[in-house]
């Protein structure tokens, strides 16, 4: 079986039920157990990562995070918007 996680409790499971080899892919917030690291990245964001307080992570930062290619238009409207969809 081929997995991706986009979450990083999942991450920890599969290393925890020793199904790193089955782990094709993560997410960029996925760092634990270590393995993990040694696998593709399916999402990025520019401010992850960054040390940045409160202040600094406006409503407007969300917008920079660029979700995958693999991710649906649906998903990526989710990213880009500030306020949730309603559909």
């Amino acid at each position: 079986m081929r997995t991706v996680s986009l979450l990083p409790a999942a991450t920890e499971i599969v290393g925890a039920l020793g199904l790193m080899d089955d782990l094709v892919a993560v997410s960029h917030e996925c760092d634990f157990p270590d393995e993990a690291n040694r696998r593709p990245r399916v999402t990025h964001c520019e401010i992850h990562g960054k040390g940045l307080d409160s202040q600094a992570s406006t409503p407007g930062s969300a917008k920079r995070c660029a979700p995958a290619a693999a991710c649906t238009p649906w998903m990526r409207s989710c990213c880009t918007n500030s306020a949730p969809n309603s559909s």
